[in-house]
């Protein structure tokens, strides 16, 4: 979990943005959810879920390619 969050720091930190390079950018998106135990409902507790996504584009000239990286775990 710990080298998820340094890699997405990373990835919201870089951007390369120069006439000979061209353009990187992106977003990242990570959902926690924690489950617990409601006896007036009747709801159990269960293991926490988390999922998240990382979107990157790379920009140069006409030029523009992009790809995504999804982590989850099914329920």
């Amino acid at each position: 979990m710990n080298k998820i969050i340094a890699i997405s720091i990373f990835l919201i930190a870089i951007q390369v943005n120069s006439q000979n390079f061209g353009n990187l950018s992106g977003n990242t998106q990570l959902n926690y959810q924690n489950f617990q135990e409601d006896i007036i409902i009747g709801a159990e507790s269960r293991p926490s879920y988390s999922s998240g996504y990382t979107n990157l584009l790379y920009n140069y000239r006409n030029f523009i390619a992009g790809g995504r990286l999804e982590l989850y775990r099914n329920p």
